[in-house]
């Protein structure tokens, strides 16, 4: 019995039985809550003196300012307001401590853009629980990427401006609260000044080209099929001036495009889907795209990100949205205009052209709805021709013709 007894009184003990727990389980302790981890250790995850254990352990939100009657505080993946006493959840993200502040932040590899109740949000990049020293936020991928850089050489930059950085290959911006925001030139690619954000291939001849690599000074962006765009020192060199943007067919098979200083060139089109008339590329599948120059056939959508001079043709992502660049807009009169949005992630093409029709005395404005070149609806009125803006452009194409399209870009 006094065997027994003894099992029994270590059976109940806490020092024993606080090592047995299941991962992502929660705890009250004395001092806070705490996670039980996979390997069976316990991580604090909120701090106070007067946990609760049901329904779900959790630290009271009072508790959690202590006698603070302004700043934040986190409150789990939400940020507390000491003064108002309010508590607003990180929609993307979750919440740290920096500063003796709680702020929403996000990972590495994790969203670090996006949009919440409160609006657009643009997210720092944590470190764990702390805020990173050796990440930020890609503004191209928009999401958190590991980075080196030193805020001290950052601090002559303006809002809205970002500098080469000639040791990483990287665009930064000014350090806010300690992290810059970033474009991260990918790869072999690499800033070469801060004149434009460009990230360009080595000088040599053969490396691949496309996307966000664009091929260095006085060479050329060949494409001869599918997934086969390279680097080419031509004997000729065509150059284009940095605000160059055109696009010349020398043959249904054959083009080029001067893109802000940049040349690309595709050869043998009609042999591998595409062709190019009225100086214009219908690209196929895996050939660079350039919206409004070269636009991906009809079922394939453009590739791109936003701060990337071309895309790749792809089949579009399954449940991919209208996401699109206005890549054609003429507004003659009142009565007359025209806008197309091609390079759209669902892989179609819209157009909305409307033209006035004199009846009598009175003038009528006829709308056409068009999807991939096809007529789908028609509607009366100039409210698509006095759009001043393109929410409210999309509004009225939407509403007229049915459609879910979201303009994202303008082409110049």
């Amino acid at each position: 019995m006094a065997l027994l007894g003894s099992l029994l009184v270590a059976c109940g003990d806490p020092e024993l039985t606080e090592e047995f727990c299941t991962s992502g389980e929660l705890s009250c302790a004395a001092d806070g809550v705490y996670k039980c981890q996979a390997d069976g250790s316990k991580t604090k995850e909120a701090t106070c003196n007067n946990c609760v254990a049901t329904p779900s352990p959790y630290c009271p939100a009072a508790d959690l300012c202590g006698t603070a009657t302004d700043g934040t505080v986190c409150d789990g993946d939400k940020v507390r307001n000491c003064a108002t006493k309010t508590t607003a959840p990180c929609e993307i993200g979750h919440c740290i401590t920096s500063n003796n502040q709680g702020i929403c932040a996000a990972d590495l590899g994790q969203p670090c853009f996006g949009t919440t109740t409160a609006g657009e949000v643009q997210l720092p990049c944590a470190d764990g629980g702390a805020l990173a020293t050796n990440a930020a936020c890609d503004y191209r991928t928009g999401v958190c990427a590991p980075a080196a850089y030193n805020c001290g050489n950052l601090e002559t930059l303006q809002a809205n401006q970002v500098a080469c950085d000639p040791t990483t290959g990287d665009y930064f911006s000014k350090c806010t609260n300690g992290q810059p925001g970033a474009i991260i030139c990918q790869g072999e690619t690499a800033c070469r000044n801060s004149s434009s954000i460009t990230c360009f291939t080595p000088a040599t001849e053969g490396v691949a080209c496309g996307g966000q690599a664009v091929c260095a000074p006085f060479m050329h962006c060949v494409q001869n099929g599918p997934s086969q765009a390279s680097c080419v020192a031509p004997a000729g060199a065509l150059v284009c001036g940095a605000n160059d943007r055109t696009l010349v067919c020398s043959s249904t098979d054959t083009a080029f495009a001067c893109l802000q200083g940049n040349v690309y060139r595709w050869n043998g089109l009609t042999t591998w889907g595409g062709s190019c008339t009225n100086n214009h590329v219908q690209v196929p599948l895996g050939g660079n795209c350039i919206p409004g120059l070269a636009d991906c056939v009809t079922g394939l959508a453009c590739d791109r990100e936003f701060y990337d001079q071309v895309g790749v043709c792809k089949t579009p992502a399954a449940g991919a949205t209208a996401e699109c660049v206005l890549t054609g807009q003429a507004i003659v009169s009142n009565n007359t205009c025209e806008f197309e949005w091609a390079s759209c992630r669902d892989g179609h093409d819209y157009r909305v052209s409307c033209r006035g029709i004199r009846i009598g005395n009175n003038v009528l404005t006829q709308c056409r709805c068009l999807l991939d070149q096809q007529e789908t609806g028609t509607f009366v009125g100039t409210d698509a021709c006095a759009a001043t803006s393109t929410q409210q452009l999309d509004s009225v194409a939407n509403a007229k013709c049915g459609w879910d399209v979201t303009t994202t870009e303008v082409t110049p």
